[in-house]
């Protein structure tokens, strides 16, 4: 499980290295100058998404160890893969970057303050884990923070560089992703793997199913209804709709080291970006965007 820990680790930091490569000043600029679509796509992310996994785990049969970690996959936003959605379909890419880069942030405190909560309140007091706050608050910021900044920096300074590498860091990063979740998926547990049961699976995917749809319908609806553009409501449904899984296999199943949590992002990891990709060509189709 090390060698699969360390890939992880990898494959994190290069995702966010790749969004660090991604941003330019201009992208903050006119987010920033007009921010209501920015602050409601952080709403839909950062409250809306959580407090639905939160309720619908809370009614659910689940272990609390399903539970704990299909929370804890709500409180991930999307990295590179959400991006790469907002451009493959022409939606609001400056807007879909703000949104990843200022959730990255904010997971330094989300993710270890709700994690505990969820811990206690689904584990019970006699077996609730502690997620400490400072370890867990530096991991996160050296595997995301960092490399997203050593990608503005090098975006910065060498440009030229970028427009080299940015495609190629792009492929070996989906490639590494495909690698360490055919081994999560398929792998014994002494080759790393979850040992992943159908029973598991027949469990799981309804309920990560749900959380994939509820972001994306909650994210483009809520966007109507405050009177956002077609495109700025796509972006918002697909950032809102697809979760960063790398992390949240670090913080299930390399922090907390407990497979079990680790599941409900693997099966999630599974379809998502798929009905993502297919949900937002749905709508760019239905409301007549080019």
């Amino acid at each position: 499980m090390v060698s699969v820990d360390i890939l992880i680790r990898f494959i994190l930091a290069l995702v966010m290295l790749g969004v660090g490569m991604s941003i330019e000043a201009s992208n903050f600029k006119g987010v920033f100058q007009r921010p209501k679509s920015f602050l409601l796509g952080l709403f839909s992310q950062m409250v809306a998404l959580p407090a639905f996994a939160i309720l619908m785990v809370y009614l659910s049969p689940l272990s609390p160890e399903f539970k704990i970690g299909i929370i804890i996959l709500s409180l991930c936003p999307g990295g590179n893969m959400s991006n790469y959605i907002s451009y493959l379909t022409r939606a609001n890419t400056a807007l879909a970057i703000s949104l990843t880069t200022i959730n990255g942030l904010l997971t330094v405190f989300t993710i270890p303050l709700v994690s505990n909560w969820a811990s206690r309140t689904f584990r019970g007091q006699e077996e609730w884990f502690s997620l400490p706050f400072l370890s867990t608050a530096m991991e996160i910021f050296l595997l995301i923070l960092l490399p997203a900044a050593i990608g503005v920096l090098i975006r910065y300074f060498r440009h030229e560089l970028v427009e080299k590498i940015e495609n190629p860091v792009k492929w070996i990063t989906y490639l590494l992703l495909v690698i360490m979740f055919c081994i999560l998926f398929f792998g014994r547990e002494a080759q790393g793997g979850l040992n992943l049961t159908f029973e598991d699976i027949y469990k799981i995917l309804p309920f990560t199913l749900a959380l994939n749809f509820f972001g994306m319908l909650f994210g483009y609806y809520f966007a109507k209804w405050n009177k956002l553009s077609k495109r700025n409501g796509i972006t918002i449904s697909i950032e809102t709709g697809l979760q960063n899984t790398a992390l949240a296999l670090l913080v299930t199943g390399t922090l907390l080291n407990d497979s079990e949590m680790a599941k409900p992002a693997l099966i999630y990891a599974a379809f998502s970006f798929w009905t993502t990709l297919g949900f937002a060509y749905f709508m760019k189709k239905r409301t007549g965007l080019k």
